[in-house]
């Protein structure tokens, strides 16, 4: 069982991060644009157990792939986020998500992300700019230690953490928008 063990932190610009990540001789793994689409059942028993189901597009410069993913419910009483996560690499975006809907489960939110992926040390540390949200760092690890240790070196230890997922952030801003679509969250 896949656990995702996070931490993520809103900031006003990504360029300061960045310059810290390659000063601890952090690299650069890829630069991406995904678009992600949950799911839910109508009565939204998703997202009220804690769970999550996305279809995630991810293109860049050089590649493309489709990936289908479920989030379990957070645990209670760690340090970061630490939550089950399953991926499945699949072949084709449209047939998956008939696959879905055929299933009933309904598209409830679509959303774009530029993301900078690094790796330093043991961690992946994601710069992501969010649609209508702004601007975040997200370290994942292995363990909790880990984490702590990369946000020490990006000086962010002491940072306020975002609990909230991006589609949870994302789902808090449309029921004040109404001039959104949750459909169609891109840039």
């Amino acid at each position: 069982m896949a656990i995702e063990i996070e931490a993520k932190i809103k900031v006003t610009q990504i360029s300061p991060i960045e310059e810290r990540v390659k000063a601890c001789s952090g690299k650069l793994l890829q630069q991406v644009t995904q678009r992600d689409y949950f799911f839910d059942r109508s009565d939204r028993s998703l997202v009220q157990g804690d769970r999550g189901l996305r279809i995630r597009r991810e293109t860049s410069a050089a590649t493309s792939k489709t990936i289908l993913c479920y989030k379990g419910p957070r645990s209670k009483g760690s340090t970061y986020k630490s939550r089950q996560e399953l991926e499945l690499e699949v072949d084709d975006f449209d047939t998956a998500q008939d696959f879905l809907l055929g299933l009933d489960f309904e598209l409830t939110l679509a959303f774009e992300k530029k993301r900078d992926l690094w790796q330093l040390d043991d961690c992946s540390v994601c710069l992501d700019k969010v649609v209508e949200l702004g601007s975040f760092v997200e370290v994942e690890g292995p363990n909790q230690a880990a984490v702590r240790v990369v946000l020490e070196k990006l000086e962010l230890a002491e940072q306020s953490q975002l609990p909230d997922s991006y589609a949870v952030m994302l789902a808090k801003l449309l029921q004040e928008r109404e001039d959104l679509d949750p459909q169609a969250l891109f840039f």
